[in-house]
């Protein structure tokens, strides 16, 4: 007699998944279903309330001369929602629906909360006490409709298609990580003199090469460059400090308003942001500012 084999060559007995893969399984349906699991890091990230930046590629000529116009702007302010993470949150509440489908149609669970049609049993299986009791319907949401699923890995383990279940289920818990994982954090090191790719380094790294030229650049040097090329833009006090801290000089919006506090900044009008009214200020000038500062006792604002 033969024996029956999962995929992974392990013997399965009567089932069609092996215990490996059926741990596997439930562990994939584990990661959503947790207490902020899965399906809670995708709603954060889908709203981009995680604040996870993701590096972009240069815009066309253009974008670039719409952005120039765009007065006191360092950069387009990216909508609150990430499309990325939003498709991998369907695709996964897709699969997860089209197997509890197939769980609850070919089981034919039902719930045991009696209805107000009669007093049936909580807990038997009277033929008249079932036709009461309407089917359960799995909640429609990501970590619904796996905590659902999980007492029920072990009915699935074998099914005909459990191997399919498997892969499916497993692929998009991998596609919907990869949505939410917050990337490495990369300094942005301006565009190539040679072919203007906009070149990432990692942070702390004294060289970044262009891919496209393989030309090596000082980072020091780029990062010198582009706060010289950006002297003249005006921008709040929080624009201005998370821009000149990704480039390696770390100020908080707190300290260059209290340098407007001790009069040695001055603002250069104001932009409506929302409702309010904010001042600007020329990113030069906090630069000089802070240079003075940081030459009298060796310190930089923060």
């Amino acid at each position: 007699m033969t024996e029956t084999l999962c995929h992974c060559g392990k013997p399965v007995g009567d089932a069609v998944l092996c215990v490996p893969c059926a741990m596997r399984l439930d562990e994939a349906v584990a990661q959503i279903s947790g207490h902020h699991g899965l399906g809670w890091d995708l709603d954060i990230a889908i709203t981009r309330q995680a604040r996870i930046d993701r590096p972009i590629g240069r815009p066309d000529i253009e974008d670039r001369d719409e952005v120039r116009q765009w007065p006191g702007t360092l950069r387009p302010t990216p909508v609150l929602y990430d499309e990325s993470a939003s498709k991998a949150a369907a695709d996964l509440l897709a699969i997860l629906a089209a197997w509890a489908g197939v769980v609850a149609v070919e089981t034919g669970l039902t719930t045991w909360q009696p209805t107000i049609l009669g007093p049936w049993c909580r807990r038997c299986q009277h033929p008249s006490c079932s036709i009461g009791r309407p089917p359960v319907l799995p909640p429609a949401t990501i970590a619904g409709l796996a905590a659902w699923l999980r007492p029920r890995v072990g009915w699935l383990r074998h099914h005909h298609d459990a191997q399919r279940a498997l892969e499916e289920i497993g692929d998009a818990v991998r596609d919907a990580r990869r949505a939410i994982d917050r990337p490495a954090e990369k300094l942005y090191a301006g565009p190539c003199d040679e072919c203007g790719e906009d070149m990432y380094g990692r942070v702390g790294a004294r060289i970044v090469e262009c891919p496209p030229c393989e030309l090596v650049y000082e980072v020091e040097a780029r990062r010198q460059w582009l706060l010289r090329s950006a002297e003249d833009v005006l921008a709040t006090a929080t624009e201005i400090a998370r821009a000149i801290t990704r480039l390696g000089q770390p100020v908080t919006p707190e300290a260059i308003r209290g340098l407007v506090h001790r009069g040695q900044l001055a603002p250069h009008g104001a932009r409506t942001v929302g409702k309010r009214e904010l001042p600007v200020y020329r990113l030069g000038d906090v630069l000089d500012v802070l240079a003075q500062r940081a030459a009298r006792d060796g310190t930089m604002a923060g």
